[in-house]
């Protein structure tokens, strides 16, 4: 099955910040990962709400779906952190709002 464009951007997109950042060979073995991801708060959000977002007290219950997100990062991060994702055995994964949206991942070989 074809990846959609948006998704192929994504997964492009999380690739190139992955390159930038890891300088070492792909992990081996199993590996546990703990991923947050942070949506954009949307701009027509009033202040108060907007804090509360930021201060993690209201989080994202809209789409994309987390399983989305997980999905694409692993997939994105294949030969670049690790060989494959078939080596995630143990998965985290929380959904945030924040003014600075990016993925924060921990990765630890088990």
């Amino acid at each position: 099955m074809r990846d959609p464009e948006t998704s192929r951007n994504y997964k492009r997109s999380v690739a190139w910040q992955a390159k930038s950042q890891w300088n070492k060979k792909p992990l081996e073995g199993a590996l546990a990962v703990e991923m947050n991801i942070y949506r954009q708060i949307p701009k027509s959000t009033s202040n108060v709400r907007r804090e509360r977002k930021n201060n993690k007290e209201i989080r994202p219950i809209v789409r994309p779906d987390i399983d989305n997100y997980t999905k694409s990062v692993l997939d994105a991060l294949d030969g670049i952190v690790w060989k494959d994702d078939a080596q995630v055995v143990t998965l985290s994964a929380n959904k945030y709002y924040s003014d600075d949206p990016r993925v924060e991942l921990t990765v630890r070989q088990i």
